[in-house]
């Protein structure tokens, strides 16, 4: 049975480590530990409060945000001294990751304290609990219950007495990944290997600091009263405490009439000031009597901590800026303006150069006003009734700020389907083009198509958004090869030759380089942000080129942002055995987006009924779909076209067995709903769920099923009932892919086979002479129709497509492409089994595995040897001849191209 935990009295020795008898960690001491001595912590104590602000405002980022604030691994744990606030044997760091921990489960803060002595080792009692708090025994239970539902407690249950609560792994695991700290799967965590981890470094950093002022505070008390005077600096407090939160920023302390705050970004701190600014003059305007005016400076600098606060000359510069501001105006340094750099949403004039008390030189300084920022219209398609996400969408814009500055990421936003990756995804591309930034995005699909199809997409919008100019100076001599990519690139790029020869086991590495050169000189100078959608479906070839950009992100103002389901993340798929190294090597950071509160769920449906739903509607709505967007809005709908839910004019709605039911699927609903759409409409989503996620209205009808006004009106209706947003004029896309799918899920397979074998004719017919460039799409169609489909026709473009993909360097494509290409093909097809074979080899050569691709040039011998092709042969001979002198002997199974020595052989074109 459970035991409680050891804990050694004081003033007795601790016994020596590892136990003699135990394996595990010794208890961590809930009091400080015999002998400790706080004077020999105290250049940890000068380091406690320099990223608190940061650590709660990015937990999933703990590191990242450390980082950006200019004191990473700078904070130990420091104890804390008997009688000071918060519990004993934390430091403040752990104490404000676990607070932001609770915050993002939805939990009472007052579980901040509990928690962190559960984290110290202490086992929580629902009565010890409830005497700290002051409240009932029951509310307390309650309380320990919701965080052990949540992963953060685990229950101790004995066969007499109370049970108690102690720390899960998962609450371990979170405070680690809080601070930064990388986590061993196969070894169990403690807090002593927590808090061991904490390096104490050196308490200096650069950030960015803020001072503001009342104007004629010394006024208030003589001509407002104490009352009045009082009431109106509570007010200022409390606008400066609500923006610094919103923003990011840390009080550093209060100055009597003003406030000193620090930035790990410049751009934050900027934000910050010109919303004090807004929201004191809103408060003026709605309390004339009570008007009040700031002023606000800001500076940037190297600052040394002690003891919570911060010194250096920037700091006093900082002051002496605000000291030049009137009231109502926001100064900065001419540092803090380049920092910030080009943006439509704020405006920097010149004030004039100044000369400040206590320093030499004068002192450019810049008026920062609001700028007037456009409407943007979304670059992703995106539903309305977006809600929250305000953590993380804070987590991301500190990661751009980053990379403004010279330093890009790649960045994965996870979770369940439906929970919001995507929609989260358009909210920030729309809102970094509002900021200048170029935005570029693309999307993998679940069906087999073209390798790289997400890149193909990216580098079409770089290609649409340069001028003729820039890219003749960025394709350099790989036009060509980045043509195969990007069409479109032909049209712009005067006199580019029509083939680029490269050696099949140096094209990857050569079209890797030349994304990267494209992609950076597009950008000129503005911050790139590249996003990609569904990477869960990314193809070998896409996964293998966003590995390469990981690396070459570093240093760039450019940010890689992808989506991905976790519930289609298994062992068998090409990204999930990529994202899990580039976040193992830290070359990536994943945010992982949760279930929506209660309130959220509430907003979402407000916004989507004509009239308030009733508390027995609502709780059902937050209870069926458990925080799930896509859900929430299907579970509305579903009940909203429902007699038996929201129909008629009855009082309270009433719930069937089969609306229960159908509530535990977000699938089932959305099937259920399809049912109900008119046969037209059902029809038509079948043929453009075949087609795919996107589709265009002239390809659909070219396909048959529906046509004129009766594609239209089906096209409205899906798209009143949500299953189909406009994506352009002409182009349509699915609402979300569990809608495709649902579409195509009733569909019986000699049907379903049908509409692939009619697609694939279409697709032919429409791209005619060009069918060959797209031979991977209508190769697809008629793989999925079967035995519809001849097995001939079928085995050609799957050739074809598997030509194409060898010469974009897709190894792993041409692989799967030629085996399926030599199990359609009849057995009389000697030339094109010979062809095939060659195909492979050099796949396997561009892969290293040289054993391999001389056996598969072998292969091709004997065929052409068949077929009495003398020249055939002679080149095959002269292909391993050149393999077995230059390339070295044995199998390198696994090796890169780029480490790979391998022979001149006939190139890839």
């Amino acid at each position: 049975q459970p035991v409680a935990p050891v804990v050694y009295p004081t003033g007795a020795p601790a016994p020596p480590y590892p136990y003699p008898e135990q394996t595990t960690p010794p208890p961590v001491y809930a009091q400080p530990p015999p002998g400790y001595n706080p004077l020999q912590d105290v250049h940890a104590h000068q380091a406690l409060e320099a990223a608190t602000a940061m650590a709660r405002a990015t937990t999933a980022l703990g590191q990242l945000a450390a980082a950006s604030s200019g004191f990473s691994g700078m904070l130990p744990t420091v104890h804390a001294t008997e009688g000071a606030p918060g519990p004993a044997g934390a430091s403040r760091r752990i104490q404000a990751v676990i607070e932001s921990i609770i915050t993002r489960r939805g939990l009472s803060l007052r579980l901040a304290p509990a928690l962190t002595e559960a984290f110290e080792g202490a086992e929580l009692k629902a009565s010890d609990y409830a005497s700290q708090t002051k409240i009932s025994k029951d509310s307390a239970g309650r309380e320990l219950r919701l965080a052990t539902e949540a992963g953060l407690l685990q229950a101790v249950r004995y066969p007499q007495g109370e049970a108690g609560f102690r720390a899960s792994q998962g609450l371990l695991r979170e405070i680690a990944e809080g601070l930064g700290q990388p986590i061993n799967a196969a070894a169990p965590l403690t807090a002593e290997t927590i808090i061991g981890s904490l390096a104490v470094g050196q308490t200096e950093g650069t950030v960015t600091i803020m001072f503001t002022d009342v104007e004629e505070s010394t006024r208030l008390l003589s001509t407002r009263g104490f009352t009045a005077s009082h009431e109106i600096m509570r007010a200022y407090e409390t606008i400066i405490d609500e923006k610094i939160a919103e923003h990011a920023g840390r009080r550093i302390k209060g100055l009597g009439d003003g406030f000193m705050i620090s930035f790990g970004s410049a751009r934050h701190g900027v934000e910050c000031a010109l919303d004090i600014q807004r929201a004191i003059a809103d408060y003026s305007k709605q309390n004339p009597e009570r008007k009040l005016r700031i002023r606000i400076g800001l500076n940037t600098g190297e600052v040394v901590e002690e003891a919570g606060d911060i010194f250096g000359a920037a700091v006093n510069v900082a002051a002496r800026v605000a000291g030049k501001a009137r009231g109502g105006e926001i100064l900065v340094s001419d540092i803090v303006r380049q920092l910030v750099g080009p943006t439509a949403e704020m405006k920097f004039a010149i004030r004039g150069r100044y000369k400040l008390k206590g320093f030499p030189d004068r002192w450019r300084l810049h008026q920062v006003t609001p700028g007037e920022v456009k409407e943007t219209p979304h670059v992703l398609a995106s539903d309305d009734g977006f809600v929250d996400r305000e953590q993380e969408r804070l987590d991301i814009r500190m990661v751009m700020d980053r990379a403004t500055m010279g330093n890009g990421s790649l960045l994965f936003l996870t979770g369940a389907a439906g929970i919001g990756t995507s929609r989260l995804a358009s909210e920030v591309a729309t809102e970094a083009a509002a900021k200048g930034w170029l935005v570029l995005t693309g999307r993998s699909l679940e069906k087999d198509g073209a390798p790289y199809g997400p890149f193909r997409d990216v580098l079409a919008g770089a290609v649409t958004n340069a001028t003729a100019k820039v890219l003749n100076e960025a394709v350099g001599n790989h036009g060509p090869l980045l043509a195969t990519l990007a069409p479109m690139l032909r049209q712009k790029v005067r006199g580019m030759s029509a083939v680029h020869e490269v050696a099949a086991n140096k094209v990857r590495e050569q079209l890797f380089k030349a994304i990267h050169a494209l992609l950076t000189g597009v950008q000129g100078n503005k911050p790139l942000l590249i996003v990609l959608d569904d990477l869960q479906w990314a193809d070998e070839a896409t996964v293998m080129l966003l590995r390469d950009l990981a690396e070459r992100v570093i240093g760039s103002r450019i940010v890689v942002l992808g989506t991905c389901w976790d519930s289609e993340l298994d062992s068998g798929r090409p990204f999930a055995t990529v994202m899990s190294r580039l976040l193992r090597r830290r070359r990536a950071q994943r945010i992982v987006l949760n279930r929506l509160s209660d309130q959220d769920v509430e907003r979402i449906v407000a916004g989507m009924a004509e009239a308030p739903l009733t508390p027995v509607q609502l709780l059902g709505i937050q209870a069926a779909t458990e925080g799930n967007p896509l859900f929430v809005e299907h579970s509305f709908l579903y009940m909203a076209e429902s007699e038996s839910m929201l129909g008629g004019a009855r009082p309270q709605a009433s719930y069937t067995e089969e609306d229960l039911e159908l509530a535990q699927s977000v699938r089932g609903l959305i099937g259920r709903r399809i049912q109900r759409l008119s046969e037209p409409a059902q029809r038509m989503l079948v043929a453009a769920g075949i087609i795919g996620r996107d589709f265009d209205i002239p390809l659909l009808e070219a396909f048959g099923e529906l046509s004129g006004h009766e594609l239209r009106d089906a096209l409205d209706e899906a798209t009143r009932g949500h299953f189909l947003a406009a994506a352009g004029k002409e182009t349509y896309r699915f609402a979300h892919d569990l809608v495709r799918q649902r579409a195509l899920a009733a569909l019986p397979l000699p049907r379903l086979q049908a509409y692939h074998l009619a697609v694939a004719d279409t697709l032919e017919r429409v791209y005619g002479k060009f069918a060959n460039e797209h031979a991977a799409e209508i190769g697809y169609h008629l793989y999925q129709a079967g035995t519809a489909a001849d097995a001939l026709r079928t085995a050609t473009f799957l050739g074809q497509a598997a030509q194409n993909a060898l010469a974009v360097g897709a190894f792993e494509e041409v692989m799967r492409l030629v085996d399926s290409t030599l199990q359609l093909l009849p057995p009389d097809k000697t030339r094109e089994r010979a062809e095939g074979l060659s195909s492979r080899a050099q796949a396997l050569w561009g892969l290293g595995r040289h054993d391999e691709a001389k056996a598969s040039w072998q292969g091709a011998i004997q065929r052409y040897e068949e077929l009495g092709d003398a020249k055939a042969t002679s080149a095959m001979h002269r292909r391993i001849a050149h393999l077995e002198t230059r390339g070295g002997q044995g199998d390198h199974n696994g090796a890169s191209p780029v480490e790979t020595s391998a022979p001149e052989a006939e190139p890839v074109s």
